[in-house]
């Protein structure tokens, strides 16, 4: 059976939409807000590829190299597994390129899958609201940053102080957000960019080890003299490390559920979206290399989480462990931020549908451009698993960097 001509004509208006979404004079920044208008077009090509990059580097690089490590069991394995894994997530990024230029709307996957599935009216978006908003569990980095803060202060708490300090990171994080959306903006570019500079100090950390002149490092790079030696004959093993290394890149689809927010996206979401994944893709392999580096897989594999606090030992001493848990804490940080800034879009496409009780609440947007009463909602989740849930029970939460 031929679809009508007016199933083609919606199907045309829900991929192919007016060509002036494109277009950035179409936003006036003077305009008066209104909970229901149309989003001011602020975010240019360094803050959209931030928002990207910085979704991406969370603690994971930091911890789950150990892992990957003890379960191939070389270095040459590992890094063919990390260059992979960047492979596929650009995959993935092309995808949401091609959705996100036929759709430059905010919301991500609710407006693909709106228009994938558009009957029974509403069903999908509905089950997607119920995932995001009970089961995102966006804040719960915050959990990672109270007890990096502690560990850098050499402090012990018991586990309500620490449930405390939690809160306040969201609390934070919210009120920078509502107060002032380029305010937030900047400080999402400012972490971004200490990232950057993190991973790049670990690499030029492994470039210091290269020199042989450090008692504790007698054998630099040992384990690329036979990169493959040692390496797992276990499928699973392969599996479970390209699992965990996909998950590291989490977060190259972040700029997708703002779209509405960012200057002719169309353009810059493709230009953003190639150049954040990229930088990531190469600071990882090369942070990768800058491991072992300075140990061998064994050695790598026996550190646990702590991966960069034996890098960073190994090369400027204990005493400079202390920065470990500020870089991760600045790391869990930034994620937090921009996790929240889009996921609070997110939330307020559903309301302005009427999927949320009190919607007019939860669809308003502040002077500044932010979703106020959406950050209610985006940390809520988070909030109820930190006040009530064992602190740092946390191993069961899938895709989330809480190590």
């Amino acid at each position: 059976m031929q679809p009508s001509s007016r199933d083609q004509v919606d199907e045309r208006e829900i991929l192919l939409p007016d060509p002036s979404e494109g277009d950035d004079a179409r936003s006036d920044p003077e305009e008066p807000a209104h909970p229901y208008s149309r989003q001011r077009r602020h975010l240019g090509l360094f803050s959209t590829m931030f928002l990207i990059t910085n979704r991406m580097i969370g603690t994971a690089i930091f911890s789950t190299p150990s892992s990957i490590a003890g379960s191939v069991g070389s270095a040459g394995v590992t890094l063919v597994l990390w260059v992979v894994g960047l492979i596929l997530a650009y995959c993935g990024l092309f995808i949401w390129i091609e959705l996100g230029s036929l759709m430059p709307r905010s919301g991500g996957e609710k407006v693909y899958l709106e228009a994938a599935y558009s009957k029974p009216r509403m069903l999908i978006t509905t089950v997607f609201a119920v995932h995001v908003i009970f089961l995102g569990f966006t804040g719960i980095g915050s959990v990672v940053v109270a007890e990096n803060i502690l560990l850098a202060l050499h402090g012990s708490a018991s586990d309500s102080v620490k449930r405390g300090l939690a809160m306040i990171v969201l609390s934070s994080v919210a009120t920078i957000h509502i107060s002032s959306c380029s305010l937030g903006v900047r400080i999402m570019n400012l972490l971004a960019s200490v990232k950057i500079l993190i991973l790049c100090l670990i690499i030029v950390s492994g470039l210091r080890a290269l020199r042989g002149d450090l008692s504790q490092i007698p054998n630099p790079a040992s384990s690329f003299r036979d990169p493959f030696a040692g390496s797992s004959s276990n499928v699973s093993d392969y599996t479970n490390a390209l699992l965990k290394i996909l998950a590291s890149y989490q977060g190259w689809s972040n700029a997708a559920y703002v779209l509405d927010e960012v200057q002719n996206p169309r353009r810059v979401l493709k230009v953003a979206g190639i150049l954040g994944v990229g930088i990531v893709g190469i600071l990882y392999t090369l942070t990768n290399i800058a491991y072992f580096v300075v140990a061998t897989p064994e050695e790598i594999s026996r550190t646990g989480v702590t991966v960069v606090a034996m890098l960073i030992g190994k090369v400027f001493g204990n005493t400079m462990l202390w920065l470990t848990a500020i870089l991760a804490a600045l790391s869990s940080f930034g994620n937090l931020m921009t996790a929240s800034f889009s996921m609070s879009r997110v939330v307020r496409e559903l309301a302005k549908e009427g999927l949320l009780p009190y919607a007019h609440f939860f669809a308003a947007t502040t002077s500044s451009g932010s979703p106020s009463g959406a950050f209610l909602l985006v940390f809520f989740s988070s909030a109820v698993m930190i006040l009530f849930i064992p602190f740092g029970k946390y191993a069961f939460i899938p895709n989330q960097n809480v190590c």
